[in-house]
This record gives structure tokens, sequence and C-alpha cells, in this order.
């Protein structure tokens, strides 16, 4: 199968940390420069170029080994399919890590939007398959049951999850 608009999307948003990591260290090579620059003394320049250079060359690296496999999956634009049973679906409620608050009794009280946040509830969908766990919608949660066959795609090479279908009787 080919991939479509949405596995594209999908693939492009995981080449984002190879992104993020090659720019930070190009960043922090500038701010290295603008530090040998501004200080004031004997400049070495042609230490400064080779270092320069291979800042470049090792941001380069990073981004292309870090991509290697979803830069593959693009050009190759395939998708695999694989048939899997569902063991089991969960239904999990539980707190938000992000939203955890210390609530303190006393200043709770008085001072609330500061020291008395409370967490907020978090709900996941999840399907069991192969002892892996798997959050789904909950269209998807609703109309399939223990046992059921289902459809997992994945890109070629980086073995992304792309869609979790039910099959069709």
């Amino acid at each position: 199968m080919k991939l479509t608009d949405k596995d594209i999307r999908t693939i492009n948003n995981k080449k984002k940390m190879g992104i993020i990591l090659s720019s930070s260290l190009l960043v922090l090579g500038c701010l290295f420069n603008l530090n040998c620059l501004l200080t004031p003394g004997v400049k070495n320049w042609a230490w400064l170029t080779l270092f320069d250079i291979g800042l470049i060359c090792l941001s380069i690296l990073i981004l292309r080994l870090m991509n290697l496999k979803y830069n593959r999956d693009l050009k190759e634009g395939v998708r695999l399919t694989r048939i899997e049973i569902v063991q089991r679906k969960e239904d999990f409620s539980s707190d938000e890590a992000e939203s955890v608050a210390v609530h303190y009794s006393l200043l709770g009280d008085i001072f609330t939007k500061l020291w008395g946040q409370q967490t907020k509830p978090a709900h996941s969908l999840n399907l069991i398959i192969n002892n892996n766990r798997y959050q789904i919608d909950k269209e998807i949660f609703d109309s399939v049951e223990e046992g059921d066959y289902i459809t997992m795609d994945y890109s070629m090479y980086s073995y992304t999850l792309l869609e979790i279908a039910v099959m069709k009787n």
C-alpha cells in the first residue's frame, strides 16, 4: 500500500527530534563563535574555522543519521499491514502527570490558585496486542472486542505505527 498524506505527516513529525538536536548544536557553535569574536586578545582564525567546519559536518551527520529510516520511508512510500489479535481492552483513568501540584492545606486554602491546584483527570482507551499497549480512539475501542482481528499499518523501515483499523468480516 502507498503512504497517505496523513502517514507522511506522521513520519515528518517523527523527524523533528533530529532537526532540533542538530539545530541546537549549531546554535551552541554560534554562541561559541560569538564568544571568541568578542573576547579581546589574539584570535586563532585557522582553529576557529576548522572548529566551524567540523561542527557543521557533525550537525549534518547527526541530522542524516537520526532521520535515515524516516527518509527511507518517505522515499519508498510503502506501508506494511499486519493482522493481529486483540488480547485485551483497557479503559484506564488516572491523573495527568504534568498537572500534578502539591496541595498545601494552609496555603491552599488561602491562595487557591497558586498552592491549591488539583490534578486533572486523564482518560485513555487502550488495546493490548502482542503484550504491547496501544492507545486508540473511542470509535475503534467500541467496535472491537477481545479476540477480534485488527489490521495494524506500519512504515517499512522505521516501523512507525501509522494506523490501527478493525477488520471487516
